[in-house]
């Protein structure tokens, strides 16, 4: 931690020298003043971490300094000097900005801890603004458009993982964008001058897959008429992204454990080890947990997978991206399609922001690209959305509860009809409900005496 530098301001000599004193013996650096005059000369002069204010000085007064500095937005953080007869002003000191006051004859413990309390907090002021700056700079390196907390999170996990040779799983829903976060990675990392290779675990049955991925030899089955190169090698030196890595079949998850582990791979209709220098990216829109549950997912690849986590919030989880997003897009499909749409209405960002996105950030941009084409007049409103957007929202945690409700309602009338015979006023009275509600519920429900 860079000890800040600290500034005494009182017209008394024996309190600025015993002050000085007592400070520099935790290693500050420390100027003295004896006027609020003289003490904007050194603030001038000086990067001013801390300043410890007299509040009765000759000429301008503590506080009229204090006011002033803060007036200007000054970064120093400042404690103010009192008396016990000017504790009133003291507190009306801190109102105006003061860190925080101490009250003559300054006890020395005190001093101390407040000045390396305040050390402490600019300390971890500093490693917010650079950890911020450099996630800024990341979003905007790997395109990802965000301003959120949840993202955040995840560009400082993307920090904490690029520049690593560690497996990443990347978690999340359809649409949210784990190729987009797999490809940030890689560029970001040091082997971004080196191949990115991709291959969707989903959309190919297994013997094809298995060639895909690890390559053939000729003759190794009828179609193999000449030796192929498989992804992982094409990948060598550089990142293989699997995606949809729930999809892989069984057969095939023991030899990705193999190259996980060994580095190594064998292409189909040959015994000849083959190895490679390869960082292996994964995603998955599926709990891969709840796959090994079931058997369709081994347990030991899972755990060579999932290293490292990066899980992506969805859209509704972090709206306050959408316009950001929706800028985004706009601009993108205005200069593929020579277009000239400024934005989106406030009736049409309404619409945007009540909808709950099952889609995510695939969806979003599937509706704008589409809105941009249907070239409204200046910006995007209602008329150039799809209707769905217009349609009732219902929160799915909500729905679930609410499904409950009337569940167990219908299950309660049921029941007490049975035991009161069907004989429904009597039904109505165990309730307590009125026969006229009650009535209202069978009906609601659909129940018959039956």
């Amino acid at each position: 931690m860079v000890k800040p530098r600290i500034l005494i301001v009182d017209d008394e000599l024996s309190i600025r020298d015993s002050l000085a004193e007592i400070i520099s013996l935790d290693g500050y650096e420390v100027l003295t003043s004896y006027s609020a005059e003289k003490a904007l000369d050194v603030i001038q002069k000086n990067q001013i971490d801390i300043i410890l204010l007299d509040m009765v000085l000759p000429g301008m007064g503590g506080l009229d300094l204090l006011k002033l500095l803060k007036g200007k937005a000054h970064p120093s953080e400042i404690i103010m000097i009192t008396a016990y007869s000017t504790i009133e002003t003291a507190v009306l000191a801190i109102k105006s900005g003061a860190y925080d006051y101490l009250i003559k004859p300054c006890n020395n413990e005190e001093v101390k801890l407040l000045i390396k309390r305040i050390a402490e907090n600019n300390a971890l002021k500093r490693e917010n603004q650079i950890l911020r700056e450099q996630l800024s700079n990341l979003a905007g390196l790997s395109g990802i458009v965000s301003k959120s907390k949840p993202m955040e999170q995840v560009f400082h996990l993307m920090q904490v993982a690029a520049p690593t040779m560690a497996t990443v799983l990347i978690c999340g829903e359809t649409g949210t964008g784990k190729e987009m976060v797999a490809r940030a990675l890689h560029q970001l990392s040091p082997r971004c001058d080196k191949p990115f290779i991709k291959i969707d675990c989903a959309s190919l049955p297994a013997d094809v897959l298995e060639s895909e991925l690890f390559g053939h030899e000729k003759g190794a089955f009828t179609s193999a008429i000449n030796k192929r190169q498989g992804r992982v090698e094409m990948a060598d030196s550089g990142t293989l992204f699997l995606d949809e890595i729930s999809s892989l079949p069984l057969e095939l998850q023991g030899k990705i454990l193999r190259l996980l582990q060994e580095k190594e791979l064998e292409r189909v209709g040959s015994n000849e080890t083959i190895k490679v220098d390869i960082r292996i990216l994964a995603a998955t829109n599926v709990n891969l947990q709840k796959s090994v549950e079931q058997g369709t997912f081994r347990i030991d690849l899972y755990y060579r997978l999932n290293v490292f986590n990066i899980t992506l919030p969805p859209l509704r989880d972090r709206k306050e991206d959408i316009p950001l997003l929706i800028n985004y897009f706009i601009e993108k499909a205005n200069q593929e399609n020579h277009k000239n749409v400024k934005g989106v209405s406030p009736e049409g960002l309404r619409l945007i922001l009540n909808y709950n996105w099952p889609g995510n950030i695939r969806e979003l941009k599937n509706y704008v690209e589409r809105a941009v084409l249907l070239e409204p007049e200046d910006f995007i409103g209602p008329a150039n959305l799809p209707g769905v957007l217009a349609a009732p929202q219902e929160n799915s945690a909500g729905g679930d509860f609410r499904k409950k409700i009337m569940s167990y309602e219908k299950e309660l009338i049921i029941n007490t009809l049975k035991k009161c015979d069907g004989k429904k006023t009597e039904a109505a009275g165990l309730l307590g409900l009125s026969p006229r509600i009650f009535s209202y519920y069978l009906s609601k429900y659909k129940i018959n005496k039956k």
